[in-house]
């Protein structure tokens, strides 16, 4: 009963430091001191684990190139028009704006834009936009294309607002103060995800440079190749530096928002919405390498720790990668890495413990056994010596000083040869015991004159003299 006492005893508390590190390594994930190292090794999981576009996406840049050969800015919205026409005559399947047409131009302008896309038949998507009315009121304004657009034309959301200042998360839809949901303006592109306004994360791993695209200036005079747009969903907008329609990312640094849109659209065609596991995620993983490497029960050692330290970063990067190239659920590994360092550190803590007791018990043990020896050879009646390995004496009794004309004082610490024959002079009989034992007739210059004696001399190993293991030498 007492030994099964024990052994729970020393599971409980085994159970309870291994709680105590869970404890620790969570609210070390809960204070969010790790987030900025977590978000830049998920920016290097986007660019490791790379994936194409789907081919469905084309761009049409409104580039540079574009402004220098139509020379004025704004265009007149008859070349969007023509576009248009030029687009749904290709065959596109979308033809998709990410451009304000929340102002009036001129009339003729805006009648033959609205005339092409009542000729696309509904193939047209166009931005709407929600910002703040002025810089000194919070009152956000909705800026909605004009009507006459809007006769034949789909509206989406084109909104991307970073909530620190990376654009990392969209919606399919989103919930301004009306409480009424907005329908994203990439969502409809990709025709796919719920119609919710939970938000996910974009994969950024879908490489940006595969995403095919035209010149705007290729398209209005039609120098393009019809194939590269018939069946897909075409997204028009600004890339030119001077149209100022740029956004911060993580991975590609500053890009066009089109772009962005572009590779939302992306995310969600590829069923690639990424999910962020969170702080259960995190919890669930440092709940497994403290299983796994329980500090109560690894031993401190090259072998012993290695294989469960192998298993503990093996198991948190092997869940974090395979969770988001499989699953597309971002597991942040940095808690189950400070885990397994928390982990460690207390296996050597404890381990340094426990060598630190052993070594207390082995000097406890050597003094007691100092100290009995030292009675035995007090208290003995023959005169005794014992030799360290090196030759010198390490302790003698009062008889053996008489003997040997000396005191014990003068004895301790004197070589035994200039004293005693040493053990390798002294004869040995045919015995087995001679390689441990051996004796001699032995005359001495006594206090008293001559005195003839037997020596016996015994080799062995005492592990009292200070040393573990010294090679004794006992003289009788």
């Amino acid at each position: 009963m007492g030994r099964v006492a024990r052994k729970f005893t020393v599971w409980l508390r085994g159970s309870l430091f291994a709680f105590l590190v869970f404890l620790a390594v969570s609210a070390v994930a809960l204070s969010g001191v790790l987030n900025p190292l977590s978000l830049a090794l998920r920016d290097f999981w986007f660019g490791v684990f790379k994936r194409p576009a789907s081919g469905e996406i084309v761009l049409v840049h409104m580039d540079s190139r574009s402004i220098q050969e139509l020379r004025n800015w704004p265009w007149p919205r008859s070349h969007y028009g023509d576009v248009v026409d030029k687009l749904n005559d290709a065959g596109a399947d979308l033809i998709a704006f990410d451009v304000d047409f929340s102002s009036p131009s001129q009339p003729d302008q805006d009648k033959a834009f609205a005339g092409a896309i009542e000729r696309a038949a509904g193939k047209v998507l166009l931005a709407s936009l929600v910002q703040p009315l002025s810089a000194d009121r919070n009152e956000l304004t909705m800026s909605m294309p004009l009507d006459i657009f809007l006769e034949n034309a789909l509206w989406g959301d084109v909104n991307i607002m970073p909530p620190s200042g990376l654009a990392r998360v969209a919606s399919v839809a989103r919930v301004y103060v009306t409480d009424e949901p907005r329908p994203g303006f990439a969502a409809i592109i990709a025709q796919n995800g719920p119609m919710s306004a939970s938000e996910f994360v974009i994969d950024y791993s879908i490489d940006r440079t595969t995403i095919p695209f035209l010149s705007f200036i290729d398209v209005l005079r039609g120098r393009f190749d019809p194939a590269t747009v018939r069946g897909k969903r075409v997204i028009i907008g600004a890339t030119a530096i001077e149209l100022g329609d740029r956004v911060s990312v993580p991975k590609w640094g500053v890009i066009p928002g089109v772009e962005v849109n572009a590779l939302i659209a992306e995310s969600l065609l590829q069923n690639r919405m990424l999910t962020d596991a969170g702080l259960p995620g995190q919890v669930a993983l440092i709940l497994l390498v403290v299983l796994l490497l329980n500090p109560t029960r690894v031993s401190w050692g090259v072998r012993t720790i290695m294989v469960p330290l192998s298993a503990g970063v093996g198991v948190s990067l092997t869940t974090t990668i395979v969770a988001f190239v499989h699953g597309g659920v971002l597991v942040d590994p940095l808690p189950a890495g400070v885990a397994v360092v928390a982990c460690v550190f207390c296996t050597g803590l404890l381990e340094l413990a426990s060598r630190s007791n052993a070594v207390m018990r082995e000097r406890t043990t050597s003094s007691m056994r100092q100290a009995m020896i030292t009675r035995i050879v007090e208290d003995s009646a023959d005169g005794i010596l014992v030799v360290r390995d090196n030759g010198r004496i390490e302790l003698c009794n009062e008889q053996a000083a008489r003997l040997l004309n000396v005191t014990q004082k003068t004895l301790t610490g004197r070589p035994i040869r200039n004293l005693l024959p040493v053990f390798e002079d002294v004869g040995s009989d045919a015995s087995g015991t001679a390689l441990s034992n051996r004796s001699c007739d032995l005359r001495l210059d006594g206090p008293e004159g001559d005195v003839l004696g037997e020596l016996f001399v015994r080799r062995t190993q005492v592990g009292c003299l200070g040393k573990k293991d010294d090679l004794g030498t006992r003289y009788l």
